[in-house]
């Protein structure tokens, strides 16, 4: 197997090479996260919405953005031949092509005509996040073989609070350029080139990276794809994380892309849009570390139940908004806890998924991902068939007046219930008890009047 793996004992890594992974893995997932924010469902929607699109082009589009992530089937097997860096190396340098038609978008649109303009964004968001998908069968498993199992869960907290940062930083700075009514074209533009920037940088930051080599019983016998499929699941724990994964991740993207146009259908400008969605960022960076923490503590029992309960409770509360400074208030609470409940789910799906998995079926990874993206990318299709179809519904009682999105939000919001009653079975030996882990949390969000948390020395 190539890649660097030099001064290595046994095919482990030394401490030296571990630490530099994980640095390394800071810096191309900070580069990955400020090209989203350039490149993401957010901009690209407000730039679909200025060309006209409706809720069918976002559900596709978000399609675009999650599908693609399903190609790294394929170079599951280069990943085992050639090595996790390799494969990273060579699909992200290759993404690079595809990004840089976007920047063009505007021009598109004159020479051409709006529709055509349209095709561009979704082709070429879709031939970029394939490249993506394509690198992505070497990530985790690089990633498993540099963090040590005593430290997943502070790492990962680690590691996404500095994405989240440069997510929240680079959203700020877009919602500051994209002021006023109804911004230019080039301030678009100037978007698009930093994202383009930005996604260049992940390669650089891929170099030096050291992997470990894998001696597998499966090396001298290659397996086919449906091996690796019914392999996995014939494994209980992992075959029922799959399925938890597929429905909570399902049930998340099934809404998350169409609020931007809600909101834009409110009479809110893209520069709230995007000020609201970085709230998002800052309910990341003020709970992560105390997630992580906690789950390397206590274990994951407790985190997915609140998480869960969360969810479900924001999910309703998003029938409340209105064009109003109660509304405005509202959006910015919910982007900010949906996305603290949202990254105690992710932390404990991590640390779950790296325990499980053995170190020499890295593919099984891979295999989850495939799987959960494959239903995740079609959801958003079914959410903007189901507001296209339910566009003019409209229910009034009193003073009560429901339409199509507040029905929307409230069918999501049971869609979290499934992937509530799975948890029960994702318990990995003995853990603290929910209503323990309860108590712990409550403790640090009273102290703090609900919105920075922490432990006091004496929680340890």
């Amino acid at each position: 197997m190539s890649g660097t793996t030099e001064n290595t004992t046994n095919g482990q890594l030394t401490s030296q090479q571990r630490q530099r992974n994980m640095n390394r893995a800071i810096v191309v997932s900070i580069a990955m996260m400020t090209s989203v924010a350039c490149l993401g469902d957010n901009v690209l929607s407000l730039a679909a919405i200025k060309l006209g699109a409706k809720e069918r082009f976002i559900g596709f589009l978000t399609f675009a953005l999650i599908a693609p992530f399903i190609m790294q089937i394929f170079t599951i097997p280069a990943v085992e031949k050639n090595g996790k860096k390799r494969t990273l190396l060579i699909w992200f340098t290759a993404g690079i092509i595809f990004v840089l038609p976007i920047l063009f978008t505007p021009q598109t649109a004159s020479l051409f005509s709006e529709g055509t303009a349209l095709i561009l964004l979704f082709v070429c968001t879709f031939l970029w996040k394939t490249c993506n998908g394509l690198a992505n069968s070497g990530w985790f498993p690089i990633l498993q073989d540099s963090v040590p199992s005593d430290m997943v869960g502070k790492f990962f907290a680690r590691l996404r609070t500095s994405w989240q940062a440069a997510w929240l930083i680079s959203l700020l700075i877009i919602a500051w350029f994209l002021r006023g009514g109804n911004p230019e074209w080039w301030r678009f533009q100037v978007i698009f080139a930093a994202g383009f920037i930005a996604f260049a940088a992940k390669p650089i930051g891929t170099l030096g990276m050291s992997e470990r080599i894998i001696f597998s019983e499966n090396n001298s016998v290659r397996l086919t794809l449906a091996d690796r499929f019914r392999e996995l699941f014939s494994k209980k724990e992992v075959r029922t994380f799959t399925f938890y994964s597929i429905f909570y991740t399902s049930a998340y993207f099934f809404v998350e892309p169409f609020k931007v146009k809600f909101m834009k259908d409110l009479g809110y400008s893209d520069s709230f849009v995007i000020a609201a969605t970085a709230a998002a960022g800052l309910g990341a960076i003020t709970s992560l570390w105390f997630w992580g923490r906690l789950a390397d503590r206590f274990g994951n029992r407790g985190i997915f139940s609140i998480s869960q309960i969360g969810m479900i409770m924001t999910g309703l509360l998003w029938v409340m908004v209105g064009k109003s400074t109660f509304g405005t208030v509202l959006i910015l609470t919910l982007f900010f806890f949906t996305s603290v409940f949202s990254c105690a789910n992710d932390i404990a799906q991590t640390r779950y998924m790296l325990h499980a998995v053995p170190i020499n079926k890295q593919y099984y990874m891979n295999l989850i991902s495939v799987l959960v993206n494959f239903f995740a990318s079609l959801t958003p299709i079914a959410g903007g068939f189901f507001l296209y179809k339910t566009e003019k519904f409209r229910f009034g009682s009193g003073v009560l007046s429901f339409n199509n999105y507040d029905l929307f939000f409230i069918i999501t919001a049971l869609l979290f219930v499934i992937p509530f009653t799975l948890r029960k079975q994702l318990r990995v030996g003995w853990e603290t008890p929910t209503r323990d882990v309860i108590a712990i949390v409550i403790r640090p969000l009273r102290n703090t009047l609900g919105l920075l948390v922490g432990f006091n020395k004496s929680d340890f």
